[in-house]
């Protein structure tokens, strides 16, 4: 028995051990692989988008309302953009936004642009000026300072610096940076003119006058150094020279200093204004047929831009085509009667073609339109010469000169209205407020001669006839006063 269990006992195998197949084991890594691979790509796909939406250009929503130009320059850069949104791309981008006035969208443009470059003083900056524009003082002050500290430090952030610090009354901060602008680009007008009108504001006038003097020896076509610089005059009292540079610098724009950038801005002005504005450049300098061709072309793709009808109307009008400006009048009057332009246009018609009365009725709804509109009051005081009603005229260009103290064309008009009205010590007046404020006009210095010798001031009669000689040596006028100061002189 004993021996037998023992046996029995060896006898025994111990149970197998159970192992599990190899396929199930297999399919589990590779389920988790492949799980980790989804996550992965998800992730990265993820990242992607994440990517995508913070540099996906900006875009305008009413893109389709564009200038057909404009549009499709802003299509083709912005679509550079989302294909490779690097920085030169962006930035690119906001120079077309900036060159045409898209302030918002360009100040997106240099912000990605600054974003995705290492060192982007220049993306920066024009980044400030978009702030500046969009009226965000203080993001943009914080932006130019950024970019005054060396190595980034140049003219053109200091001088952008300067000018916002102006605008926020922080007139000392201002004229250190203006300095420090002038000190790195003492080659530019734009800079003296920073610094001098800076200078006027803290009435440090003599130092102004240097810096704006210097301006225009660079730059003697600068209206803003010249406009500066008779305010520099004015304010140490040599009034005769201020009224001149002042005269020299109506309607002058300030213009920055420029930088690296603005040249490539510059090229992407396209589209409806800076057409616009090249047409009236060119009515502006007698190239009046020029002017016409560019504003045909606008007219064909713009038939109901009253703007471009008007402009258009006065080339006609200029080039002696009366009745096709004057059916552009009518035109731009049918699309919008409530723009006083065209009254003021349609009267200035009614005096070059001799509908006085025409003239007269449009000039008549322009006042009532645009009362506060000087040259809306200088044309109906024109019509009102040329149908001998004196009186009235003078009153229509009084009103004229109190809106335009600094157009010489109101001034020598109502001089001349004075001397018609025997009025000659307010003739003088205005006469010789007309030729100083624009000394070469030959007309104002005879007409003012004129009224000199009628009041009995020979002397002073020789100087404005002497004036007008210089201008024009061959106008009629001259020979004619010349004999009449001479008999004047020998009657004595």
């Amino acid at each position: 028995m004993t021996g037998r269990r023992k046996k029995d006992k060896r006898a025994r195998a111990a149970p197998p051990v159970v192992q599990a197949s190899p396929a199930p084991q297999r399919f589990f890594r590779r389920w988790l692989l492949l799980l980790l691979i989804v996550l992965g790509g998800a992730a990265v796909l993820v990242q992607r988008c994440v990517s995508a939406a913070k540099w996906a250009p900006a875009v305008p929503e009413n893109l389709d309302e564009f200038d057909a130009e404009v549009r499709e320059l802003i299509q083709e850069h912005a679509r550079v953009a989302r294909a490779e949104p690097s920085a030169e791309n962006h930035g690119t981008l906001g120079m077309v936004y900036e060159a045409n006035g898209l302030w918002l969208h360009a100040e997106r443009s240099y912000r990605i642009a600054a974003e995705l470059a290492r060192a982007a003083p220049l993306w920066s900056l024009h980044r400030g000026i978009a702030l500046t524009h969009l009226g965000r003082l203080e993001d943009a002050l914080a932006v130019f300072r950024g970019l005054v500290v060396p190595p980034l430090e140049s003219a053109a952030a200091h001088y952008r610096l300067a000018d916002a610090l102006l605008t926020s009354g922080a007139l000392d901060q201002a004229l250190a940076h203006f300095q420090a602008a002038e000190r790195l680009a003492p080659e530019r007008a734009e800079a003296h003119v920073g610094l001098g009108a800076a200078l006027c504001q803290a009435a440090r006038f003599e130092e102004a006058r240097v810096q704006l003097e210097q301006a225009v020896r660079l730059d003697p076509g600068l209206r803003s150094a010249h406009y500066q610089l008779g305010l520099a005059l004015r304010g140490l009292g040599r009034k005769e020279h201020a009224t001149r540079e002042l005269a020299l610098g109506v309607d002058a724009e300030k213009q920055a200093l420029p930088d690296a950038l603005s040249a490539r801005v510059a090229a992407f002005k396209v589209g409806y204004g800076s057409r616009l504005d090249g047409a009236v450049d060119l009515l502006d300098s007698g190239r009046n047929l020029e002017a016409i061709a560019v504003l045909e072309d606008m007219q064909r793709q713009l038939p109901s831009d009253t703007n471009v009808l008007n402009n258009l109307a006065m080339a006609y009008l200029r080039t002696g085509k009366v009745q096709r400006s004057h059916e552009l009048l009518v035109r731009a009057k049918e699309i919008d009667g409530q723009a006083f332009a065209t009254w003021i246009n349609l009267a200035a018609w009614g005096l070059e073609s001799g509908d006085l009365e025409q003239g007269l009725a449009a000039a008549d709804r322009a006042v009532v339109l645009a009362a506060k509109v000087g040259t809306a009051h200088l044309v109906r005081g024109n019509l009102l010469v040329a149908k001998g009603r004196f009186e009235d005229a003078y009153a229509a260009l009084k009103e004229a000169v109190k809106l335009d103290a600094l157009k010489p064309e109101v001034h020598h008009a109502l001089g001349q209205v004075c001397a018609r009205l025997e009025r000659y010590e307010e003739a003088r007046t205005h006469l010789s407020a007309a030729a100083q404020l624009a000394p070469g006009l030959c007309e104002a210095q005879l007409d003012l001669a004129q009224v000199h010798l009628l009041l009995g001031s020979l002397e002073a009669a020789r100087q404005a006839l002497a004036a007008a000689r210089r201008i024009t040596p061959d106008h009629p006028g001259v020979a004619r006063l010349a004999r009449e100061i001479d008999g004047q002189a020998g009657a004595r």
